[in-house]
């Protein structure tokens, strides 16, 4: 955005999102000694617990001010990458019966190109419980200027309505309750005049220990009717409304909080060994996770060139299921809506308005690729970086995948435009004794190629380029070899029925192609291929 360092506003959002968990941090443990690179992994000091500051008195909030102030230091200093945090004071709290007032110093952050963001002062509403949590309540300004590298002022960050609160177990450093809203966020540049505007912003976290040290639960992040404007007020950007759900499944997270803390410790360039038994500290760290983001009515343009892109809907889904279980399942899935690109890439009717996919690997070897991919870390004794054997390391793979007797499902892949469409779905299974080390069934239905084909035939009288008549010689052939059929609406189709064998043959509605596509024999750099 004009006039605006996109690092001011990462900033910004980051400082008004996160805000309880700048308490939080505070309430977290010391860091712990850094741990030789060739150790057992160590359990981390956790920080006292909440039943340190009870009951309330002044004397605890005097210990609960020093707590807080020594922990933001560490974790946000003054300086390091990127941004670098000044804090102007130190913290106070007050003992105000049921809880805490905490006072934070006031806050300045400082990009690579000295602009700052002057947040000031974020109050605290801190209440420690019997059970180890800490309840957190923050407050943030209403009005945070951004300011040049020369102090002068460049802009003004505002928030109408706030609400940030949470649920901080400091063994664990997370916030495993979290119920945060910001509305009406606006940012303007004193420069320009270009702007932004942000309907409101949600956060809302639910994690529940289901069992001893394993937590299981929803969370969510919400954007509503985000705005960018340039200096004369033309939209250059705009989000009607955005989703993130996400989800864990019995995870571990004081062993998480662990790993942050040795990860950090880690001295840069450490031995392949050391790696590889970092890696095993991730074993078993949760049993499945997932998520989705939803974005609809989107569009970017840039009036100077009269361009814009949009679409009605996007949707994103990945999930990991099964990780506490012999095998688990990768999901992957798709879908756009609404497609529009100005000016036009493509002709109107050929323009994909959609594209769904669904795709899942299933019956995965947890232990087998466990296994595979942490040996790639065995490196010679000297310790220099591991020697990777890609092709061992290939079929070591495939014959995990074959024994579990793993899947790549295709539930649906579909490509719709205003005069075609495309529908897949098959399964191909690995197979470690198949000529291409699997075996596979597919459906294809083309729609439209009639249409396709009449598009790119030249007028009458004019002569074919050689790359036109390629095309219409593609496209003809395609059409020959499907079966004809009709769509749930009695257009015409073609159908595709093709499959794999494990002797390498390649089938399409019954026929054998395996002699016109160069034989099934297996290539020459191996079993495989490479």
């Amino acid at each position: 955005m004009p006039g605006f360092p996109p690092r001011a506003i990462a900033a910004f959002c980051f400082v008004l999102g996160l805000a309880p968990v700048l308490a939080g941090s505070a309430l977290a443990a010391p860091p712990p000694p850094a741990v030789p690179s060739d150790t057992a992994v160590q359990t981390k000091v956790l920080a006292p617990p909440s039943e340190t500051f009870l009951p309330i008195s002044a004397e605890a909030a005097g210990r609960l001010a020093e707590a807080i102030d020594s922990e933001l230091r560490r974790w946000f200093p003054a300086t390091g990458e990127g941004l670098a945090y000044r804090w102007d004071g130190k913290v106070t709290a007050v003992a105000i019966e049921d809880h805490y007032e905490v006072v934070l110093p006031a806050l300045t952050l400082i990009g690579e190109d000295h602009s700052a963001l002057a947040v000031g002062v974020v109050k605290l509403a801190v209440s420690p419980s019997a059970d180890g949590r800490f309840g957190v309540a923050a407050t943030v300004p209403a009005k945070i200027p951004l300011l040049s590298a020369e102090g002068k002022p460049e802009g003004e960050l505002t928030v109408g309505e706030q609400k940030l609160t949470g649920t901080w177990v400091p063994a664990l450093e997370t916030l495993v309750k979290a119920d945060m809203a910001l509305r009406d966020i606006r940012a303007s540049s004193v420069r320009d005049g270009s702007g932004l505007r942000l309907g409101a912003v949600t956060v809302k976290t639910d994690l529940s220990e289901l069992r001893p040290g394993r937590w299981s639960g929803p969370s969510t992040l919400g954007v509503n009717e985000l705005s960018v404007t340039d200096e004369h007020g033309v939209e250059l950007g705009h989000v009607g409304r955005a989703g993130l759900d996400a989800a864990i499944v019995d995870m571990d997270l004081a062993h998480a909080a662990n790993i942050d803390e040795q990860l950090e410790a880690q001295p840069k360039g450490i031995p392949a060994a050391a790696v590889k038994k970092r890696l095993a500290m991730l074993h078993g760290l949760f049993a499945g996770a997932s998520g989705r983001l939803e974005i609809h009515d989107f569009a970017l343009a840039t009036p100077s060139e009269g361009s814009r892109f949009a679409f009605s809907g996007i949707a994103i889904d990945l999930s990991l299921d099964g990780l506490d279980q012999a095998t688990s399942t990768l999901s992957l899935g798709y879908d756009h809506t609404g497609l529009k690109i100005e000016p036009a890439v493509t002709p109107a009717q050929f323009m994909p308005e959609r594209i769904a996919l669904k795709i899942a690997a299933a019956n995965l070897p947890n232990g087998g690729l466990w296994d595979a991919f942490a040996n790639v870390f065995d490196a010679p004794a000297a310790g220099e970086k591991p020697v990777v054997d890609s092709e061992q390391l290939g079929q070591q793979v495939l014959g995990e995948l074959s024994r579990s007797k793993a899947e790549i499902r295709v539930g649906l892949l579909q490509i719709d435009t205003p005069a075609t469409a495309a529908r897949l779905v098959g399964t191909s299974r690995f197979n470690a004794g198949a000529v291409f080390g699997m075996e596979a069934d597919f459906n294809l239905v083309l729609r439209g190629l009639e249409i396709a084909i009449k598009s790119i035939q030249p007028p009458t009288g004019q002569a074919v380029d050689p790359e036109t008549q390629n095309s219409l010689a593609m496209l003809g052939m395609v059409q020959a070899m499907g079966l004809p059929g009709k769509d749930d609406q009695g257009r015409d189709t073609r159908n595709y029925k093709i499959g794999l064998s494990a002797d390498g043959k390649v089938g399409l509605n019954g026929a054998d192609l395996t002699a016109l596509l160069g034989g099934g024999a297996p290539p020459a750099a191996g079993k495989h291929g490479k």
